[in-house]
């Protein structure tokens, strides 16, 4: 099931204001931060924050990463 979420990017951290926000409808908070880091051609923030949009879940992570292609985590 789609929900619509508000997602905030902070490239550094504290910041007063987030650099990158944006609506997108996803299937999950963390669904919705990937996909506005990769439209917004970033691999690493370091706070993100998607909340619903009624308010019923929020959703922050601190030090988010995705790998570019072709790269794998290291354990």
């Amino acid at each position: 099931m789609q929900r619509v979420f508000d997602v905030a990017l902070r490239v550094t951290w504290p910041s007063l204001f987030p650099e990158f926000i944006a609506l997108v409808p996803a299937s999950s908070a963390f669904a919705a931060v990937v996909f506005v880091m990769q439209s917004c051609g970033l691999s690493v923030v370091a706070h993100a924050t998607a909340s619903i949009c009624d308010g019923s879940l929020v959703y922050r992570a601190f030090g988010v990463k995705i790998p570019c292609e072709g790269e794998r985590f290291h354990s």
